[in-house]
């Protein structure tokens, strides 16, 4: 009865230990992905950044090609 107990117990500490081992590589693998997506992230702003800055000038230089152009319309 007592040998029973005891390998019941062994048996579910092994169960605890496989569950902990799993659930560490499942964090190390969400870990490695929030790292990726935060790269990702900063690739993006970046990237929206110098799109507003060429925007930017593309709208100053048809405004200035307007006022060009304004010159010759009679």
């Amino acid at each position: 009865m007592i040998s029973m107990s005891v390998k019941d117990i062994m048996d579910r500490n092994f169960q605890i230990a496989a569950a902990i081992e799993e659930q560490s590589t499942v964090i190390e693998e969400i870990n490695k992905n929030t790292i990726y997506i935060k790269d990702i992230s900063v690739q993006v702003d970046e990237f929206a950044k110098e799109q507003y800055e060429t925007n930017t000038n593309l709208a100053e230089n048809v405004n200035g090609q307007q006022s060009l152009l304004n010159k010759f319309i009679v």
